[in-house]
């Protein structure tokens, strides 16, 4: 919504549409060719490099602008009139430009050998699961203690703390591990029994403690609930609201957050000499990719990638993640040689 307060609260804009209600085609017409016109950095940081706004961004932006109007004039709502007719229509807004159907894969195993060759004992711990598995960044900062099966070798991603802390589509899922980075999960874990499992630079080397110890599960519900408790008015207001509010908690236990894990991924592409384009994200494309190449079905890949799994075929046919991922395994096995081979050069596994 920033871009379009910039715009219609510009030099001859705001005379011309006062209201809301006022809002006309020839509005949007002329918000449009802003936001064409409009440079912007990638991350909004005001000494990152200004490029012009994507086609798919400026889409996602009249996008959200035909949503906020047509929500705003419900009758439940009553914030623009209820004759009011929004203006924002389809040749106006477009269609949701496609991507290519056959994207090259920025991230292969060779520079995800790289990458490893490049980490210390703090980055490997915390971040080489990132290099093999198909998670989501912050699958990756909510995984705990408890949700690694060492005995099945298996992550485990459900709706915990009584439903406030749930996966994308409420979906429960585990994703199988490889044997080599079980010794670096155990590395993680260190002497704990709860918490979270990745921990940021200064707290694993002692220089700052965690603002709770939390030693089961329902240590970290009632610091959860403290948190609730103590949440300013306002703060709270959907069920994403408390997601952020658990992240918040999580980092105040000793777990990483968004940023260090995006500036540390981001740190160890430059020092590889990767594109800039290139974003974290990007991994997870990479690692799918590969386990599409692999064999796996197409059920057990959204499964794995905790993607519902809505197809007819899942009523009759029975997922085996565990043979599933050891083809994809087998196919990255020069990687997860690397990591096993380097985690014993830092003493995090042994010989």
């Amino acid at each position: 919504m920033q871009t379009l307060i910039e715009f219609s609260t510009g030099k001859g804009v705001k005379h011309r549409w006062p209201l809301a209600a006022s809002v006309d085609r020839d509005f949007v017409i002329e918000f449009r060719t802003f936001l064409h016109r409009r440079t912007t950095s990638r991350n909004g940081h005001p000494s990152a490099h200004a490029t012009h706004m994507s086609p798919r961004q400026i889409f996602n932006v009249l996008d959200c602008c035909r949503t906020m109007s047509r929500w705003a004039a419900q009758l439940q709502v009553k914030n623009l009139p209820s004759e009011f007719d929004n203006p924002f229509t389809e040749d106006l807004v477009g269609n949701r430009p496609r991507k290519d159907p056959v994207p090259k894969c920025l991230i292969p195993v060779q520079d995800r050998i790289a990458i490893t060759r490049i980490m210390d004992e703090w980055e490997l711990c915390q971040f080489s699961r990132s290099l093999v598995l198909p998670l989501r960044p912050d699958e990756l900062r909510r995984l705990l203690i408890s949700d690694v099966d060492f005995d099945d070798r298996e992550l485990s991603f459900a709706t915990r703390l009584g439903g406030r802390d749930f996966n994308k589509n409420r979906l429960p899922f585990r994703v199988p591990f490889p044997a080599a980075i079980e010794p670096i999960l155990q590395h993680c874990i260190a002497n704990r029994t709860e918490g979270p499992l990745l921990r940021r630079r200064a707290v694993v080397a002692g220089r700052k403690r965690p603002m709770s110890d939390v030693q089961t599960i329902d240590d970290l519900a009632a610091v959860f609930c403290d948190y609730q408790r103590k949440a300013k008015p306002g703060d709270i207001q959907s069920e994403q609201d408390l997601k952020k509010l658990l992240q918040r908690m999580l980092s105040d236990v000793g777990g990483i957050d968004d940023r260090v894990q995006r500036v540390t991924m981001k740190s160890l592409f430059q020092r590889c000499e990767m594109k800039p384009i290139i974003r974290p994200y990007d991994l997870r494309g990479a690692i799918t990719t590969d386990m599409e190449r692999a064999g796996i079905s197409e059920l057990a890949l959204r499964y794995l990638t905790g993607h519902a799994v809505n197809d007819i075929l899942a009523e009759y046919v029975a997922i085996d993640p565990q043979t599933e991922m050891a083809k994809y395994f087998q196919a990255i096995e020069l990687l997860l040689v690397e990591i096993c081979q380097w985690a014993v050069e830092l003493g995090i596994a042994a010989d």
